[in-house]
C-alpha cells in the first residue's frame, strides 16, 4: 500500500512539475510584441520539421500565413499576408503533463500577438499569444517521416519569468532505466545566473524552449 502510495506522489509530483505556466495580461502582451494584429490564418499550415524532441515530447515547428485586418501595434498594413512560425509540443508518446505553445489552424480569426524572429517572420510572444475568437476547421498537417530531430537530445525545459527568473525541468535516465525529474530555479541574483542564461540561449520572458545537455 505504502509502495502504491508514493509511487502515486511522485506521479503527481512529475506532473505538477511541467505544469502550465499562466497567461499574460493583454497589458504585457502588448508591450512584448513587435506586432499586434486582428486578422485570420490563411493556408496551407507547412510542417518545417521536427527540431527537437526528449522522453516527454516532439517539437514540431510549422509555418502559416496571417492576413492582417487590422493593426493595433506594428509596421504593417491591413490586407498585407504575415508569414507566421509556431511550434508545437506532440506529448502524445507519453503521460507527461506541459506547457503547449500557441497553435495556429487554418481559418482561426482572432487577436494576434507576435513577435518578429531573427529570420523576418513572426512568431506568437507567448502561448497565450494567439487569442482566437473564431476558431477555424484546419487541423496540423503530419510532418514528413524524414522530418530529423536536432542532433543533440533536449534534457528538459526552460522558462522564463517576467522577473527574469529562469526554471529549468530536467529529467535524466541511468543505464537501468531510472528516470529523475528536477526543477531548479535561478533569479537574477544567483550567482550561477550568468552560465545558466547562457546555457539556454535566446529566451525572453514568458517563454519555454528545450534545454541542451550540460
Amino acid at each position: 500500500m505504502k509502495t502504491l502510495l508514493l509511487i502515486g506522489a511522485v506521479f503527481l509530483l512529475s506532473r505538477l512539475s511541467f505544469a502550465l505556466t499562466p497567461p499574460w495580461s493583454p497589458e504585457t502582451l502588448v508591450k512584448e510584441s513587435d506586432l499586434v494584429v486582428e486578422g485570420e490564418v490563411g493556408q496551407p499550415v507547412i510542417c518545417l520539421g521536427r527540431i527537437d524532441q526528449n522522453k516527454c515530447f516532439d517539437t514540431l515547428k510549422f509555418s502559416v500565413p496571417l492576413k492582417v485586418n487590422r493593426v493595433i501595434k506594428g509596421a504593417v498594413k491591413k490586407g498585407e499576408t504575415v508569414k507566421t512560425t509556431f511550434f508545437y509540443y506532440d506529448y502524445g508518446k507519453s503521460d507527461c503533463v506541459g506547457d503547449q505553445a500557441a497553435v495556429l489552424h487554418s481559418g482561426d480569426q482572432g487577436t494576434f500577438y507576435l513577435k518578429k524572429l531573427e529570420d523576418g517572420t513572426f512568431s506568437p510572444v507567448h502561448w497565450s499569444g494567439a487569442q482566437v475568437k473564431v476558431h477555424g476547421a484546419g487541423s496540423l498537417p503530419k510532418c514528413p517521416s524524414s522530418a530529423a530531430p536536432s542532433s543533440v537530445k533536449s534534457i528538459g525545459q526552460a522558462a522564463m519569468a517576467q522577473d527574469g527568473t529562469i526554471t529549468l525541468d530536467l529529467r535524466a535516465e541511468d543505464s537501468k532505466g531510472s528516470v529523475g525529474d528536477a526543477r531548479l530555479v535561478y533569479p537574477p541574483s544567483h550567482p550561477r545566473y550568468p552560465e545558466i542564461l547562457k546555457h539556454v540561449g535566446e529566451i525572453k520572458p514568458g517563454e519555454t524552449k528545450p534545454v541542451a545537455p550540460f
